[in-house]
């Protein structure tokens, strides 16, 4: 009795979550894919990063 419990409860958290991930899509709900998506900062081919609005080197690894 448990394992076809456990089965059936997994199956159903799947598709509970899926439901749940495509909602908050649709409403825009998504967390950023990194700190540089924010349209202020641009990554340089070299790897640097470069503050949009003021031209200056953000953080510490500057070449």
């Amino acid at each position: 009795m448990r394992e076809p419990h456990r089965r059936k409860t997994a199956m159903e958290m799947k598709v509970k979550s899926k439901i749940a991930r495509v909602k908050k899509k649709h409403l825009g709900i998504t967390k950023p894919k990194s700190s540089l998506s924010d349209g202020r900062f641009k990554r340089l081919m070299d790897g640097t990063v470069v503050d949009r609005r003021t031209g200056e080197l953000v953080g510490g690894r500057h070449r």
